[in-house]
């Protein structure tokens, strides 16, 4: 056998392999009733919905960030630093000695 599976497998394994594939069958009839109306239902919500995506972007949200400002120090630590995020001159470094 030639083609890419004919290097990996021997003639027995590849007829089993083609005894077993069938080709997929589908209903030539457009869908109508229940499934026609779900069907259509789902493509005009989809539309709709990226049509607000595109229209009606969605508003930035107010970040708020809660920093507690009390430091732990462990006991023993010869050096802890606290760190304050966006604003360096405010961070701390304890140094024990």
């Amino acid at each position: 056998m030639s083609g890419p599976l004919g290097d990996l497998y021997d003639d027995v394994t590849l007829a089993r392999l083609d005894a077993n594939v069938n080709p997929p069958s589908f209903d030539p009839r457009p869908a109508t009733g229940i499934r026609g109306r779900a069907a259509a239902g789902a493509l005009v919500t989809a539309l709709v919905l990226g049509l607000q995506d595109v229209f009606e972007p969605e508003a930035p949200r107010e970040v708020i960030e809660e920093v507690d400002q009390t430091p732990r120090v462990p006991p023993g630590q010869p050096v802890v630093y606290i760190h304050v995020a966006g604003a360096p001159r405010a961070s701390v470094a304890i140094v024990r000695g």
